[in-house]
């Protein structure tokens, strides 16, 4: 835990090399401390029973950089809750649960946060966002979203709402009712944004194998190719 009187750069000396492991007890890191940084750890077997943030929890402009999140489980966020306006970098987030929303990563602010230049891989949610839950204004780019699955809703690879926003990534194999790779779902004066990104291979068994979107998002300069929903098999 980085109080948020602290402000900590916390590293690992060898890359991913060094492990914490809540063994399935609490989540793996909270960090509270203004612009702190956490940078080079394998996060591995948090579980907040009920709780959010399985593998780590990120506040007050913290940063998760260069990390390997797997294997975590909470309620909200089973890889990475973000809470205002905290960000991770260059991380690989992959195989965490959550049991209602965000699987891999669960935006948790109005204020929003960023995710950027990670692998978000084989996560679950049983609800919305498999890969990853943003239902407020937030960014995710320079992504690659592979096989993450939505179980009962939308957004296989990626969930965004009002203000969010999806680019430059690559979104693949992903599954879910509605919104196989993304579900995109904004309002007229607040749309969320697909921009300038790949989604292939992915899969919705109800609607939407590529992207289920309202007619308020912005989506523009994709590439959207081989997906399938039923009412193309």
């Amino acid at each position: 835990y980085i109080p948020s009187a602290k402000t900590l750069v916390l590293r690992s000396t060898e890359r991913r090399a060094a492990v914490m492991d809540a063994q399935g007890l609490t989540s793996v890191i909270l960090v509270d401390g203004t612009n702190s940084l956490v940078d080079g750890f394998t996060i591995q077997h948090g579980h907040p029973a009920g709780g959010m943030g399985g593998g780590a929890y990120l506040v007050n402009g913290s940063v998760l950089r260069d990390c390997l999140v797997v294997s975590n489980h909470a309620y909200w966020g089973g890889g990475v809750l973000l809470s205002p306006p905290a960000s991770i970098e260059n991380c690989s987030i992959q195989d965490n649960l959550a049991d209602a929303e965000g699987g891999g990563v669960y935006f948790h602010s109005e204020t929003g946060g960023i995710v950027r230049n990670c692998i978000i891989q084989n996560n679950v949610a049983s609800n919305n966002g498999g890969g990853i839950e943003c239902n407020m204004p937030g960014l995710i780019t320079g992504c690659w979203i592979v096989s993450n699955r939505a179980v009962t809703s939308g957004g296989g690879g990626v969930d965004l709402r009002a203000g969010a926003w999806l680019a430059n990534s690559v979104l693949v194999s992903n599954q879910a009712s509605r919104g196989g790779g993304v579900f995109s779902f904004g309002a007229a004066t607040n749309p969320a944004y697909v921009v300038n990104c790949t989604l292939v291979f992915n899969t919705a068994t109800n609607m939407g194998g590529g992207i289920y979107a309202s007619s308020a998002n912005q989506i523009a300069n994709n590439i959207i190719n081989y997906n399938n929903e039923p009412l193309n098999t």
